[in-house]
């Protein structure tokens, strides 16, 4: 699979612990914790955001679920 490109966010406005970035070129409002962004953030900052998927997390939530399933349809 081919790796994506990171997605540019303007950060729009900081207040109360939380920053609203409007994402992409479609400007799609995300709003994050302050914490999560690099300590210079400021308004007017531009970020990069890039999306990993946790392959060893999800096999491992699969894994619980189908658990829980079975034990589900083993019970009277």
């Amino acid at each position: 699979m081919p790796e994506l490109q990171p997605v540019r966010a303007f950060v729009d406005e900081i207040g109360g612990g939380i920053a609203k970035l409007l994402v992409d070129e479609d400007e799609v409002p995300l709003y994050v914790p302050r914490r999560w962004l690099p300590r210079e953030t400021r308004e007017g900052s531009v970020l990069l955001i890039r999306f990993e998927a946790d392959e060893q997390v999800t096999r491992e939530g699969k894994a619980e679920v189908e658990g829980l399933l079975e034990e589900l349809e083993g019970r009277p």
